[in-house]
């Protein structure tokens, strides 16, 4: 994947679906539906998902093995460069169609936030 596909725009637009994760008590329940076996999302999750999945986050070539390290390790987004960010959010996107709800899990344990906020600090680079 060309980094140079990411934008300060896209950036921008990523970002500002924090205000959604930095809710205290966040309840998503009233955004999936679906039947157990398939989680449909809805409202801001599923901007969100599509988001992610049509705009140039998604990177074909990512390590997924690099990738999963780095989402169960969460410290490790701490120290993240732009491509493992790209990384880690392919993985989740790619994780939720072999594991229906798996998106939604990365919203509720914080997951995505920790890569958005990463994001940010590393954005400098983008442009």
């Amino acid at each position: 994947m060309d980094l140079s596909e990411i934008t300060p725009q896209k950036v921008h637009s990523l970002l500002d679906y924090r205000k959604y994760l930095v809710v205290d008590n966040l309840d998503i329940t009233d955004l999936l539906t679906g039947d157990g076996l398939y989680v449909d999302y809805e409202g801001w999750l599923g901007e969100l998902l599509d988001e992610l999945m049509h705009q140039g986050w998604c990177n074909p070539e990512y390590s997924s093995s690099e990738a999963k390290i780095l989402i169960e390790n969460g410290e490790l987004i701490n120290q993240a460069t732009l491509e493992q960010i790209v990384g880690g959010l392919t993985f989740v996107v790619r994780r939720d169609r072999f594991s229906a709800g798996s998106f939604a899990e990365a919203i509720e344990d914080g997951t995505m936030l920790k890569l958005l906020n990463r994001l940010e600090k590393v954005a400098v680079q983008v442009g």
